[in-house]
């Protein structure tokens, strides 16, 4: 029913949402880092309180600096989960762009089926290719 390079398209952008799903899945563990690093800066913020109140560190100096370096730290961390979104925001709108653009070409090839039977179609041809 439906052109065999129509459904190879499908089939490549099945394929690029599958490993999209695991590329998300990966991002929970990117978040779960990101947890566990700011619990550790705020250990060291902690620690930095602490020892300016019992005056183990009484050079404005030096408090200072390890207050940089500690949010320099929780910055880097940031920017990274920012980069991950940023990264699968953007497959996810290409593959969106991908997919709207297949089925404009589908539907004005073949105007007088319905949706649903594309779907169908496609849907069907996805499950033979273990790809559902």
């Amino acid at each position: 029913m439906i052109s065999d390079l129509y459904i190879k398209r499908a089939v490549k952008i099945r394929k690029e949402y599958i490993k999209l799903v695991k590329d998300i899945n990966s991002y929970e563990n990117i978040a779960n880092d990101l947890i566990s690093s700011i619990s550790n800066r705020k250990k060291d913020l902690e620690d930095l309180l602490e020892s300016l109140n019992q005056n183990r560190i009484t050079n404005a100096d030096i408090a200072s600096q390890k207050l940089d370096e500690i949010v320099v730290q929780t910055e880097d961390d940031m920017n990274k989960v920012d980069a991950t979104i940023d990264s699968l925001n953007k497959k996810m709108d290409k593959l969106r762009e991908e997919e709207m653009y297949l089925y404009k070409e589908i539907k004005q090839v073949y105007s007088d089926v319905s949706d649903d039977d594309l779907r169908n179609y496609i849907q069907e041809a996805l499950k033979k290719q273990n790809l559902s």
